[in-house]
């Protein structure tokens, strides 16, 4: 079966890893296919073969994860890491024998010793493709203000072993095979944040949608002076209201045209918007050919021109919106206080009952046991790594903070904090609250704890 499905897989990918690789070598020279040495059955190293994320000088240098917005990954690194493409070439360990379709994720050398007492049970399987140790979209995962590699001993080796530990010892090849539906499933789908993109990024979809179908309409109007009057015509132009917006929908998302907030719609997330909208523009066209092959050949250049010009007139009208809705309502503070410990919940109670013309927000807090409390009715909203949603959403003004960031943390939030506009004060290194700020007071320092 393993035979079976790896040589299948390879000759139905092999033109996709092929178009991996030269984009690869394009945007980075280099060796195209990273080699590393991963623990097998029974401990026993093998070479395992990915596409590389990283530029080829990197080798095994930094983290031994990839962490969310790493900087060590190119463009199409960066693309690869979330559809999952660059486990293509596993399939070849496969037919070597190294690796089953579904086992244990094959771990590095770097966490050997992780296999100790009762979790070296998991060695006696073949490492695999897919099963139940896969983690959506496990970049996302890693704390900012935590090493990433001492998190992943920590909390995911856990999370994906002891799942392991309960799957394979009653794995049957109908469980088997439902966890290779899944692993598909999830590089197709999984690939994006929907939560996170739907929440920010709502507004700048339903217009694109909207666009692509005002722009579509325009130019079947421009081209037939009035909507389509043949059969075959009229029905190119119904399937082109559903098809065009659907593929640039999925151009888009994997090119991360989203990956921006609308204030933040500049050059360069417009040349990813052209790329994005000028594959999309071809693979639509073409399906249109496949439904009816009597399609004017007009239409292509007419539509592209069109539909671009729409696109990109309504993300600098998006952006333009927000920034004069951030302004009128700069006039009111919007406050979002950072920390519950100490007097966290004290000041959030004075914040909340003052006269004073602000409006409280809500908490943040590094701690996971806080999430999506309520404390004297007003939501912990998250941790450090949502800001970027929590400001999409309520448009905060400043960032309240009970205690003393550590350097890293604090280089953070300036860099967020001018990104986005925001003023950040620090209460302990405010007079007169500096004479009760103790660099050696716990309360003066984040809570780091993780569920």
């Amino acid at each position: 079966m393993d035979l079976l499905l790896s040589i299948t897989g390879l000759l139905l990918t092999a033109p996709l890893m092929l178009a991996i690789a030269c984009l690869l070598w394009l945007e980075s020279p280099g060796q195209v296919v990273f080699r590393q040495e991963r623990l097998g059955k029974r401990g026993k190293p093998f070479t395992l073969y990915k596409f590389r994320k990283f530029p080829a000088r990197w080798t095994d240098m930094g983290p031994g994860v990839t962490v969310l917005n790493d900087v060590r990954m190119t463009t199409i690194g960066a693309v690869l890491e979330r559809t999952k493409l660059d486990e293509l070439p596993q399939l070849w360990n496969i037919i070597k024998g190294d690796m089953s379709v579904v086992g244990p994720r094959p771990e590095s050398l770097k966490f050997a010793d992780l296999f100790v007492d009762r979790y070296r049970e998991i060695l006696d399987h073949r490492p695999g493709l897919f099963g139940p140790g896969m983690v959506r979209n496990e970049c996302d995962l890693y704390p900012p203000d935590e090493d990433p590699d001492a998190f992943y001993r920590r909390v995911l080796f856990v999370h994906k072993a002891d799942r392991d530990l309960a799957y394979y010892p009653t794995a049957t090849l109908l469980s088997d095979f439902i966890w290779i539906v899944k692993g598909v499933w999830e590089s197709v789908v999984g690939t994006v944040n929907w939560r996170r993109t739907l929440t920010q990024h709502l507004a700048t979809i339903g217009s694109d949608v909207l666009l692509v179908m005002v722009g579509w309409t325009i130019t079947n109007l421009f081209r037939f002076s009035g909507l389509p009057q043949g059969a075959g015509d009229f029905q190119v132009y119904v399937a082109g209201l559903w098809i065009f917006p659907l593929c640039f929908l999925v151009c888009a998302l994997v090119a991360r045209c989203y990956h921006y907030g609308r204030r933040h719609f500049y050059l360069v997330d417009g040349i990813h918007l052209l790329t994005a909208f000028t594959i999309a523009w071809s693979c639509g066209f073409l399906a249109l050919v496949a439904i009816g092959p009597n399609v004017s050949l007009y239409l292509f250049p007419m539509g592209w021109f069109v539909l671009f010009s729409l696109l990109g007139a309504g993300r600098l009208a998006l952006r333009l919106g927000a920034e004069t809705t951030q302004i009128a309502r700069s006039q009111s503070p919007r406050i979002l206080l950072y920390g519950i410990r100490g007097g966290g919940v004290a000041l959030g109670s004075w914040i909340k009952d003052s006269p004073m013309d602000v409006t409280f927000v809500g908490f943040i807090d590094d701690s996971w046991a806080h999430s999506a409390e309520r404390i004297r009715g007003v939501r912990v909203l998250g941790s450090e790594r949502d800001l970027p949603t929590i400001q999409s959403i309520h448009n905060i003004n400043e960032i309240w903070m009970t205690f003393v960031p550590d350097e890293d943390k604090r280089r953070r939030l300036n860099h967020f904090c001018r990104e986005h506009h925001v003023k950040l004060v620090i209460i302990p290194l405010l007079e007169p609250f500096t004479r009760f700020n103790r660099s050696d007071d716990p309360r003066s320092q984040p809570s780091n704890t993780l569920a």
